[in-house]
C-alpha cells in the first residue's frame, strides 16, 4: 500500500505530463550511421586508405532480420578519380552508392587506392545520408569524412 501512496504522490508532484516524458513517451532508440573517423590520410609510403562506415544501435538488445542501408556519395575535394585515386567498387551512374548492412553487420569498409604525383596533397570528401531500416535510423556525429592523399614534394628546380 505504501508503494501506491508514493506513486500517487509522484503523480501529484509531476503531473501527468511529467510522468509521460519521464516514463511513457520516451523517444525511440535509433540506429546511427557514421564514418569511423572524420579524417583519413595515407602516407608517403602507403598507396591506400581504408574508410569505414559504422552502424551503432542505441538499443543493445536490438535484433533485426532486415537490412539497413545508408546513401554514400562524393561531395568534393581536389582529387580526381582515376588520376589521383581509385575506389574498390564500381561507382553507380546515379552518383550515390547505397551501402547495405545485413542483419548483425556493424561495419562496412572500402579502399581508396591513391595515385601519387609530385606536388600538393589532394583531398576527397564523402557524405552519408538517408539511412533506412526496419526501425528509426539517423546519421551521427561523423556524417562526412575527408581523405587526404599525401603526395611527394615536387623535385627541386634546376639551376640554369
Amino acid at each position: 500500500m505504501s508503494s501506491f501512496k508514493n506513486l500517487t504522490a509522484a503523480l501529484a508532484v509531476f503531473g501527468s505530463t511529467g510522468l509521460c516524458s519521464a516514463m511513457l513517451c520516451a523517444e525511440p532508440l535509433m540506429t546511427i550511421f557514421d564514418f569511423s573517423k572524420g579524417t583519413y590520410s595515407d602516407t608517403l609510403t602507403t598507396n591506400s586508405v581504408v574508410v569505414t562506415i559504422t552502424r551503432a544501435d542505441q538499443d543493445p538488445g536490438a535484433t533485426d532480420d532486415q537490412n539497413f542501408t545508408v546513401d554514400f556519395r562524393v561531395i568534393g575535394g581536389t582529387a580526381v578519380e582515376n588520376q589521383d585515386y581509385r575506389l574498390s567498387f564500381t561507382w553507380p551512374a546515379s552518383g550515390i552508392w547505397k551501402v547495405t548492412f545485413p542483419p548483425g553487420v556493424k561495419e562496412q569498409s572500402f579502399t581508396v587506392t591513391t595515385i601519387k604525383h609530385p606536388g600538393p596533397n589532394k583531398t576527397l570528401r564523402f557524405e552519408l545520408s538517408n539511412p533506412e531500416g526496419p526501425r528509426a535510423a539517423v546519421t551521427g556525429n561523423n556524417p562526412t569524412a575527408t581523405v587526404t592523399i599525401v603526395n611527394p614534394p615536387p623535385p627541386p628546380a634546376k639551376n640554369s
